[in-house]
């Protein structure tokens, strides 16, 4: 739709899309604690089963070619804009590939055979920084198993 329509308009459609999706979600919200906990169990079930049931009746009812014509359209948009050349075939002159090489081969520390391979670094105690995000995801329910 961005192709075709202003930028602005496309941007305002998604955004007030998104305000009455909310809006609608938290209406339902409130009306499904009014209906009893076990009445939106089994309808949620139901409603689960009846579109699983649905969709897969679809695709075994579904012609083997349905997608092709849209599958051929999306190739030759494909091909229309690398024909036309993309920015980024563009940036792979001979200047920025040259450039992009002498960074990836810069000198390093040499390994010669007397030293042998260097022993993978020793792991330190305490915690690490790669499971940090986790843990002040986790912290609201540490307090469960202490």
């Amino acid at each position: 739709m961005a192709m075709k329509h202003a930028r602005i308009i496309v941007f305002a459609g998604a955004i007030s899309a998104l305000v009455f999706m909310t809006i609608l979600s938290a209406a339902f919200g409130s009306i499904a604690t009014v209906i009893p906990r076990i009445y939106t169990y089994y309808a949620s079930a139901a409603l689960f089963a009846i579109f699983g049931i649905k969709m897969l009746r679809d695709g075994w009812k579904m012609d083997p070619n349905e997608g092709q014509e849209e599958l051929e359209e999306v190739q030759s948009e494909l091909k229309r804009r690398e024909d036309q050349g993309s920015p980024t075939e563009r940036s792979k002159s001979p200047e920025a590939t040259s450039a992009a090489t002498s960074r990836s081969q810069s000198p390093g520390p040499s390994r010669s055979p007397e030293n042998g391979p260097e022993a993978p670094e020793e792991p330190q105690p305490g915690p690490s920084t790669q499971s940090e995000p986790l843990r002040v995801i986790l912290r609201p329910y540490a307090w469960q198993y202490e």
